[in-house]
């Protein structure tokens, strides 16, 4: 039985619907505080997931193949040290990347390092990954707000078409989209 590793990244599992928002609130609170040993994070997303175990004997099957690592998708190996970085790619079976900043009104080069920076970072990794596992699929979170500031009728193919942008979250996100377009790699872009 093999083991899932995730990776909770950022504010996009906080944008998925009431249901989950409370569990990975908490989630995202634990592995933004560095200091939090990880032994006490296992803990306490073991409490956090409770109370859907009850109702969900599923989950509680599956959160026992879910392993907490405490990283940061902005650095270089996610600021893991070679071993582990090596280790997490050699078992990843599957990526969904979501991290961004999805802030309207930061700074083009504060957009850039959240929104393009991760990206390239999770493209590095699926490429390593997808040498032990050639099955490896990329899911990248983006957004409809790469249009910027086009009207009328919009094709799927049309990322790039000299637009204007309301604010650099747009910007980025099409950055990054077009990163995980040209990486030729196995992936779902949504």
């Amino acid at each position: 039985h093999d083991k899932l590793i995730k990776v909770f990244e950022g504010s996009g599992f906080r944008r998925f619907g009431n249901y989950w928002r409370p569990t990975l609130q908490t989630m995202s609170n634990l592995l933004e505080n560095r200091s939090t040993r990880l032994i006490e994070i296992e803990r306490k997303l073991d409490q956090a997931f409770e109370p859907y175990y009850t109702s969900q004997q599923y989950l509680r099957s599956e959160w026992q193949r879910i392993y907490p690592l405490r990283g940061d998708v902005s650095l270089p190996f996610f600021g893991l040290d070679s071993d582990a970085y090596t280790a997490l790619a050699a078992k990843t079976r599957i990526i969904f990347h979501l991290a961004a900043n999805v802030s309207f009104d930061i700074s083009l080069q504060a957009s850039r390092r959240a929104n393009v920076d991760s990206t390239q970072t999770m493209i590095a990794f699926a490429k390593q990954a997808l040498r032990a596992c050639p099955s490896l699929r990329l899911h990248y979170v983006s957004t409809a707000f790469v249009v910027g500031k086009r009207h009328g009728l919009l094709f799927e193919n049309e990322l790039r078409v000299n637009q204007d942008y309301w604010n650099a979250y747009e910007q980025t996100k099409l950055e990054a989209e077009e990163i995980v377009h040209a990486a030729e790699i196995p992936s779902t872009i949504y």
